[in-house]
């Protein structure tokens, strides 16, 4: 793992990304460099910035997070997506198109904690 990973934040909640965004603050080797509430800029954001990580919300207006792990999947880049939802019936196809990891809403610092250390192993 890098010294500093950039990420990008996907979710159609304001509140959402901000709670995150507060929470990734805790690790001084993570910088949010950007965020949407547009499900369909996702893929023209990792383009554009060639992020380490994608934290992706699953329910989101016209195209859903699942739809984006499967664009961002068959994009030729390395990119760890995370995805960040209140629902578990996803988990299962987020890991067939090739989440990295699934964190339930409302989630903990500690769920980011074992994330990175997964990732740091990876």
């Amino acid at each position: 793992m890098q010294d500093l990973l950039k990420a990008i934040i996907v979710d159609d909640e304001p509140e959402a990304i901000k709670n995150l965004e507060l929470h990734l603050e805790q690790f001084n080797f993570v910088r949010v460099i950007e965020k949407s509430t547009y499900s369909q800029s996702a893929v023209q954001l990792i383009k554009k910035n060639n992020p380490d990580l994608v934290f992706l919300d699953v329910h989101m207006p016209v195209k859903n997070g699942i739809d984006v792990l499967k664009e961002i999947s068959a994009m030729d880049i390395e990119v760890f997506v995370i995805m960040v939802t209140a629902f578990d019936n996803y988990l299962l196809e987020s890991f067939r198109n090739f989440a990295f990891d699934y964190l339930l809403k409302p989630f903990e610092l500690e769920d980011l904690e074992n994330l990175f250390k997964r990732l740091k192993d990876y």
